[in-house]
Order: structure tokens, then C-alpha cells, then sequence
């Protein structure tokens, strides 16, 4: 399961449970809104204007028969609560976890997709198998796949290599690329809150941190700056469903900065993680940090407000998005077929009442060099929506107090309310039916058809490999793998059986995997791709594929 990237607490947090709904004390449904909550807070709308809402307003509402299930919300829970309330929507939560629960709408789960048989007609907020797939080794597997055939169209994903499994591969590249001003960074693969992260120039120095599972890849040392720092973009992208595949990427995210003014890495400067690393959990801790209420100014800014900075320093932030845009489609056409296979596993356990009853909000971590091309750092499953931070009393030691962030609540806020609505439409309309996004939404739509040559491309494959998957399962065995093989009349026409059971092997050792025994759809794409190559030996890959593709359909 991949921790979360930020600091997490266990709901209702360090917030005073006096300030939220009154839910989070009679584990019942909420009817109204703390007044506490309004004495104390400004909600602000989609594009961080603050609105403030009066009491008697609230009091006067009727709530609407919408039900959101905050059970398993944990760290998330008071954003989201607040986001209900706001659409004027009711909580829920069961006395116990694992009780009976009443039947919601929507169901919030703050980790990881929690065991839970679903109504018919609900939504959950986990795509089942997405945890494991936004892991940095994994990811980059799924990445690194497409850029081998769409290099152009995959260039936003930084050339990396997997540890320990492609050390030997990694090391060939530092010595046929060995430049002063060449610099690596490794990520271990599970890690959050930037720890275990370092740079360096040489492997030969670090050898022994590379046992662990880590991801590294080669850092980019001409990062556009503001104000002579550096930072990033913590972009927030609603996915609604991947059969087919419909997203939303919120126009409005978060930009976090560095605390120490940046000079590209050396070997003196490496190791200062407050100059070279932009995570917020990392740069706390510096005395530079500024806390501040204010959206344009601080460590950590609203989106919108930096962009209207680059605009008056003469950037095309048109362009920007357009970049943008493609780089999240693109990513999400890679993840896909890996995360619809886990989704139609769930439908055929009976987890989930079909294969369009997930949502889920991504956080998309996205870097501009100094020409303005942009990078995918990485992809969080589920991205930090904390509304406060602890603050140190003076004169106490230790002691902290907890803050709420205004900066986080104007982006945070309108992130979950905006996605509750549009989940809420996709509900009422149904699987495939066009929604109508409100005009204030922070979202919008981005449109698949972009990569349409990638999906075209994969789907067949995922349909081979869903067919030869047993009723819940993500992973087959070497028998099935065969069966593939004889299905197909790939064996003896392009493979013997020996070699079909070496190719098995190597696939089991080669990949990150869960089990040793077994392949996963990334293996399974390896395993494709060797025959198409093998067999075809044309210097596509791209026509490799395909051929293979079509000798499979005229075969079977």
C-alpha cells in the first residue's frame, strides 16, 4: 500500500473536533453544520474568491437525500466533510468499522480500497489496483513501456531505471554518459514526504543504497524558476472512469518552492536537500519557510496566482496547459489497461457493482525547466488533502499547535467539492452519456482522443490478457501462459516450449512483481513484445506489435 505524500493523521486529525460537523462525534448522519466551523473559517469558491456563509443560510437549507459514507475517510476526512456540507449534502459514519452500514451514495475511502461489496448504483473513491500501479518503480515500468514506442509523445517522463533489478544497465549509462554536470536522483519506491531521497554524480560512491527498492532517474538541472528558487506543481486530476477513459484535470492546484535560493548541482551543493527538492514535508523544517494566508505569496502558493506571475514575466500559459494536458492524458492512457484489469477482477469478485463505480483523485506532480517542457515527477494515488499545520509555541519546546491553512483550504476545498459534483452527475446520467461541467468548475475535461494510437495500440493486448485471467485474479501462471501460446498457435510457429517457459521466467524475474510465480500485465506486455520482436524483426516496434496483434486475431 503507498503511503500518502504528505503528513498524515488519523481523522479527525489534530483539528478540534468541535469545529467540524457534528457527524464526526454521534457517528449519525450530519444535519448541520457546525456554526463553530463558520465563526472560524471562510469556504472559498472554485477559483479561491472567498465566500463567506452565514449560519442562518446554512440552517435554512434542506439538506438533500445525498449521502456521502466518511467510514474510512481518514486524514482526508475534514476537507471532505466540509465539501459535503458545503453542496449541502449529508455524512455518514458507521459506529464501527466493519459494522452494517446504511446504503450511500458515494463512498469515501482515504487510503487504500478497502474490502466493501457496494449498492448498486454507488461510487467509491478508489480505483482498485491504483495504490500499487503509482508506486515509482511500477509507474515507471508502465511509462517506460509506451516511451520505448512513442518516444516524442513520452518525452515528459525522465529516462530512469529501476534498483536493484536494472543496476548493471544503470551503471553502463553513467560510464557512456559520464559529463561533470551529470547528475542522477534516486526515489525509493514506496517513500512519501521526500525521505530516502538524495542526488548524486556517481554510483560508485552510493553502491550500497541500492540494494533497497528505489527508482532513479536522471534529475533535471534547468528547472524554470520564480524568484530564484525552484518548485513545483502539485496538479490535482479527477479520474472518473477508465472504461472508457474519462478525466478531468483541475485548473486550479498547488505550487510549493523551495527555501533556499537554487544553483544547478554540484558536488558541493548535492546534499542541500532544501535548494534541490521541493517537497512541502522537507522544506518545513527550514527556517526559510514562510507560512502565510496569502495566495500569491509564501512557500506554498494557489496555482492560478503563479501562472498570473509567469504571464506578466511573458509566458504563453495557453501553451502551458496544452502541455499539460497532453502529459496527463498520455500518463493515464499508459495506466489503464493495468488499472482495468484490477477493476473488472473487482466486478467479477463482487466488490463492485460494474466496472463504472470508482472516481479518484490524483495528484499529478509536474516540473518546468527553463524552456518550458514539462516533466512528470510522479503520480499520487492519494494525494495530501490536509487543511492545517503544527506550528511550534514559542518557549515551549516540542510543543506545537495545530493551524489552519487558509492556502490549503481555497485549493483543497474546491478540488473535493467540484469532483463530488461531477461524480454526482456521472451518476445521475450513467456509463458513456456526456455531463455537463458547471461553468465555475475548477475541472476540465481532457479528451482521450489525444493518444488515440496508444489506446488502439494496448487495448487488444489487455483483451488477450484478460481472457486468460481466473475469476479474481490480476496475475497468471505459467499455465495459463501456455495456454496463450497454444490458444494463438504461437507455439511451435514462433516459440518452442522450452523457450516459451525461459521467456516465463525471465518475464517473473525481470519486472516488479508480487509474486514470483506469476506475471502481471506489465510482464505480460514484455513477454508480447519479445515474440512480436523476435518473430517480425521490423525496426518499428510500434508495427511489431501490431502485426503480432493481427496474427493473434487471425489465428485464434
Amino acid at each position: 500500500m503507498q503511503p500518502p505524500d504528505d503528513d498524515v493523521k488519523t481523522y479527525p486529525g489534530s483539528i478540534d473536533p468541535d469545529m467540524l460537523c457534528e457527524v464526526c462525534v454521534s457517528d449519525t448522519e450530519c444535519d448541520d453544520l457546525n456554526p463553530r466551523i463558520l465563526d472560524k473559517l471562510y469556504l472559498s469558491d472554485e477559483m479561491g474568491k472567498e465566500t463567506e456563509l452565514s449560519t442562518q443560510s446554512m440552517k435554512k437549507k434542506k439538506k438533500k437525500n445525498i449521502k456521502v459514507d466518511l467510514t474510512l475517510a481518514r486524514s482526508t476526512g475534514p476537507v471532505v466533510e466540509m465539501s459535503v456540507c458545503k453542496l449541502n449534502w449529508k455524512c455518514y459514519r458507521a459506529p464501527l468499522v466493519g459494522s452494517n452500514r446504511l446504503p450511500c451514495q458515494i463512498y469515501w475511502h482515504g487510503l487504500s480500497q478497502e474490502e466493501l461489496v457496494l449498492p448498486k448504483g454507488s461510487y467509491v473513491s478508489k480505483f482498485y489496483g491504483l495504490g500499487d500501479l503509482c508506486h515509482k518503480k511500477s509507474l515507471a515500468q508502465v511509462l517506460n513501456r509506451m516511451k520505448e514506442l512513442f518516444p516524442e509523445e513520452y518525452s515528459f517522463h525522465p529516462s530512469c531505471w529501476l534498483l536493484p533489478e536494472e543496476y548493471e544497465q544503470f551503471y553502463l549509462h553513467t560510464q557512456e554518459h559520464s559529463k561533470p554536470n551529470k547528475f542522477y536522483i534516486v526515489k525509493p519506491d514506496a517513500g512519501s514526504q521526500g525521505e530516502g531521497i538524495f542526488i548524486f554524480s556517481s554510483p560508485k560512491d552510493k553502491v550500497s543504497l541500492f540494494a533497497n527498492p528505489s527508482l532513479v532517474q536522471e534529475y533535471i538541472s534547468n528547472p524554470l524558476l520564480l524568484e530564484g528558487t525552484k518548485f513545483d506543481i502539485r496538479l490535482y486530476v479527477l479520474l472518473l472512469s477508465v472504461d472508457p477513459l474519462e478525466a478531468y484535470v483541475s485548473r486550479t492546484g498547488m505550487v510549493r518552492f523551495c527555501t533556499q535560493d537554487y544553483h544547478k548541482p554540484s558536488k558541493k551543493n548535492a546534499h542541500l536537500s532544501f535548494m534541490h527538492l521541493t517537497n512541502y514535508s522537507l522544506n518545513k523544517r527550514s527556517d526559510e519557510y514562510q507560512h502565510t494566508d496569502e495566495p500569491d505569496t509564501g512557500s506554498k502558493r494557489i496555482l492560478t496566482h503563479v501562472f498570473e506571475d509567469l504571464e506578466q514575466l511573458g509566458y504563453d500559459t495557453d501553451l502551458l496547459w496544452e502541455k499539460i494536458d497532453t502529459l496527463v492524458v498520455s500518463t493515464l492512457q499508459a495506466m489503464s489497461p493495468d488499472v482495468m484489469i484490477g477493476v473488472h477482477a473487482a466486478v467479477r469478485k463482487g466488490t463492485l457493482p460494474s466496472t463504472n463505480s470508482c472516481f479518484q483523485i490524483l495528484g499529478f506532480d509536474l516540473l518546468f525547466d527553463n524552456k518550458t517542457n514539462v516533466y512528470l515527477l510522479e503520480v499520487n494515488s492519494h494525494p495530501s488533502l490536509g487543511i492545517d499545520f503544527d506550528e511550534p509555541i514559542p518557549d515551549k519546546p516540542g510543543v506545537t499547535k495545530c493551524i489552519l491553512s487558509q492556502v490549503d483550504i481555497d485549493i483543497k476545498l474546491a478540488v473535493v467539492s467540484d469532483a463530488l459534483k461531477l461524480v454526482r452527475r456521472r451518476q445521475l446520467k450513467g456509463p458513456g452519456i456526456p455531463i455537463e461541467i458547471p461553468d465555475e468548475s475548477i475541472y476540465k475535461r481532457v479528451s482521450p482522443e489525444l493518444m488515440q494510437e496508444q489506446l488502439t495500440l494496448l487495448e487488444p493486448v489487455a483483451d488477450i490478457f484478460r481472457q486468460l485471467l481466473k475469476r479474481e485474479s490480476v496475475t497468471i501462471g505459467s499455465s495459463a501462459f501456455r495456454s496463450f501460446l497454444r490458444t494463438y498457435k504461437l507455439t511451435p510457429a514462433l516459440i518452442s516450449t522450452a523457450g516459451a517457459d525461459l521467456l516465463f521466467l525471465k518475464a517473473t524475474r525481470s519486472y516488479v512483481s508480487y509474486e514470483t510465480n506469476a506475471i502481471n500485465f506489465q510482464q505480460f506486455y514484455f513477454t508480447f513484445y519479445t515474440l512480436a520482436r523476435s518473430h517480425f524483426k521490423k525496426d518499428s516496434k510500434v508495427e511489431n506489435i501490431s502485426l503480432l496483434v493481427e496474427y493473434c486475431l487471425n489465428k485464434k
